[in-house]
């Protein structure tokens, strides 16, 4: 009898511990369950698509202060941002013969930059990206004013190469002497502000540009008289292949012209 009571007391010790084991188990999931719900999910981080690549050809001259060492200029810093405020990744290709080049069986070329209008080729092309403007400078106290082209004929002039045939006066100063083109327009600046020339006829912005480079050289602060009435503003504005791009170009230039940050680019490089 007494073994009979060992077994049954020895049956229920084991079933005791069996049912222990599972109420604890069942506890642990059960803390582990409210310590999952607790936690606050981590969203996956979604990947950013990288900009679209646009390609331009611009021009490897090094033409201050429109195009500075292939790396920036008025020209260069407008169109940069123009594509980049509408979500582009803008990559300059700084070479000799563009057009050629933009228009060649392989080309990878999306736009170039800048041509005028008048050219007619073929693509799509965007507003006005900047003008050039020649105009006629001379100092205020030299006791002469230049009011119409013909006045152009007896002064002693410094301007371009092929300005002849670009501006349309060949004929005024065909007799004049002190007539010159050439390259150099620091050169010419320091000539005309050391009086040894009366008239410049150059762009505004290479003026305003180099003027201030020569001031070690020369008194910058002589008053001057600019006529910009003479000759026409050249527009210029960049060419693409896609009419899209264009299109996307035109609405971040017009941003930066509406934010004044046209207008900054121009100033940094003026004054």
């Amino acid at each position: 009898m007494r073994n009979l009571w060992q077994c049954i007391a020895t049956r229920w010790f084991g079933i005791g511990l069996i049912l222990s084991g599972v109420l604890i188990t069942l506890s642990g999931c059960h803390d582990r369950s409210e310590n999952t719900a607790s936690t606050p999910s981590v969203p996956t981080p979604t990947e950013e698509k990288p900009a679209p690549v646009v390609r331009i050809g611009a021009s490897a001259t090094h033409l201050p202060p429109y195009f500075i060492h292939q790396e920036n200029g008025i020209e260069v810093d407008i169109i940069r941002e123009a594509f980049q405020k509408t979500g582009y990744d803008p990559q300059f290709y700084f070479i000799r013969e563009r057009k050629e080049k933009f228009y060649a069986p392989n080309s990878k070329l999306d736009c170039i930059s800048t041509v005028t209008k008048k050219a007619k080729q073929p693509g799509f092309y965007s507003d006005e990206v900047i003008s050039y403007h020649d105009v006629v400078i001379y100092l205020a106290d030299k006791g002469f004013h230049i009011n119409r082209i013909e006045d152009l004929a007896d002064k002693s002039i410094e301007t371009f190469s092929d300005a002849k045939k670009h501006l349309g006066i060949a004929d005024v100063v065909k007799n004049n002497p002190l007539y010159h083109e050439r390259s150099g327009k620091a050169s010419q600046i320091v000539l005309f502000f050391r009086r040894r020339v009366d008239v410049l006829i150059m762009d505004r912005y290479f003026f305003r540009h180099f003027r201030k480079r020569v001031a070690p050289l020369v008194d910058i602060k002589q008053k001057v008289i600019i006529n910009d009435s003479l000759f026409s503003k050249r527009p210029y504005r960049i060419l693409c292949k896609n009419e899209k791009v264009r299109n996307d170009f035109n609405r971040g230039l017009a941003t930066l012209r509406a934010k004044g940050r046209y207008a900054e680019i121009v100033k940094q490089y003026i004054e």
